[in-house]
């Protein structure tokens, strides 16, 4: 495997954790990194991949998690342009958090199948843990047809976070896709959860019926 990072600004922070970045396999990789460049290389041996804490029988199995940041010496932030697209990247320093409202719309129809579907999971599971408790957060599944896991956004307690977890993992993929009905219904959720002070967020996950799938942010 073979990464290579190039940011705008300095690359001031770069660390490699994971399943595979333990015992032997840790002799494996090799990091490289100049001013705005990094590359990470992982080339593990036949014995290595074979006798590694996390491997099984078919070989490797785990994660290997490439953590990263920049020097942020622009308040405004930075973008970047390609191919008629732009995104503009900004992690602002100086600002106090505001506690969220945030929907999660979920994509479960039939072009979500294998893969997508996994990731999705996965990556909702990451977002999840990193709720504060003042946060508030409802989840919406979609095919042709939609579906509330609640009624009402939840507070983000250990439990009620625990319960979503374990919901999130049930997602399975089936059906066709109504994205107009699920983003009305995640919009009429928050707009009956109005709290003074706080920022509402829908996230919402989709296929683009191409080879990936993705995850959109709409802010209130």
């Amino acid at each position: 495997m073979d990464v290579h990072i190039q940011e705008k600004p300095r690359i001031s922070f770069l660390e490699v954790k994971g399943d595979l970045s333990t015992g032997d396999l840790a002799n494996a990789i090799k990091i490289t990194r100049a001013d705005k460049d990094a590359w990470v290389t992982f080339y593990p041996t036949r014995d290595q991949q074979t006798t590694c804490r996390s491997c099984g029988e078919n070989g490797l199995n785990g994660d290997l998690l490439i953590t990263y940041d920049v020097e942020r010496q622009n308040p405004q932030g930075e973008v970047v342009v390609s191919n008629g697209y732009f995104v503009h990247y900004f992690a602002p320093s100086d600002v106090s958090r505001i506690p969220k409202n945030v929907v999660f719309i979920i994509d479960r129809s039939g072009s979500m199948h294998g893969k997508k579907i996994d990731q999705t999971r996965l990556a909702l599971l990451r977002i999840l843990s990193d709720l504060d408790e003042d946060d508030h957060f409802g989840l919406i599944t979609f095919d042709s047809e939609v579906s509330l896991w609640k009624r009402e956004l939840l507070k983000a307690t250990e439990t009620n976070l625990e319960n979503a977890k374990s919901f999130v993992k049930e997602i399975r993929d089936r059906g066709a896709t109504d994205i107009n009905a699920a983003v009305l219904a995640g919009v009429d959720m928050i707009s009956r959860h109005p709290r003074e002070g706080t920022a509402s967020i829908l996230i919402l996950s989709i296929d683009d019926h191409s080879n990936n799938s993705k995850t959109s942010n709409y802010d209130f």
